[in-house]
């Protein structure tokens, strides 16, 4: 897939939550793993699909408001639920990358692998 996109350091952002992703580890069922909140911040632990191209755009892993997606993130999940197999079809990119990222044994190198082939795609 070729994307033309708006903001430059997309393909970063990708590279960036991958490492995230490594870095804290993965987490299924919300943008983070709250259980472990203390003392580290939200942005140290385990984090979902969403909350890793959040962190890697610099802002919490869970929105404060449901209008706040940095443009940078929604264009970066624009592009990753192009990319991804979803049952949810209404065009809701963050719905359609939550339920992909929620699939039961869905792995972390699988999300990992996805941001790196969305980064290749984005900078080609």
């Amino acid at each position: 897939m070729n994307h033309k996109t708006t903001h430059p350091g997309l393909a970063a952002v990708f590279r960036r939550a991958a490492e995230v992703i490594t870095r804290n580890g993965f987490y299924q069922g919300h943008y983070f793993d709250d259980t472990q909140r203390s003392p580290r911040s939200p942005s140290e632990l385990p984090v979902c699909t969403i909350g890793a191209l959040r962190v890697a755009a610099g802002t919490a892993p869970q929105p404060l408001t449901p209008t706040d997606v940095p443009s940078i993130v929604a264009e970066a999940m624009a592009v990753l639920s192009a990319r991804i197999e979803s049952t949810i079809v209404d065009g809701d990119h963050e719905e359609r990358i939550a339920q992909w990222s929620d699939t039961v044994g869905r792995t972390a190198d699988e999300v990992v692998a996805e941001f790196l082939a969305a980064a290749e795609a984005v900078a080609a």
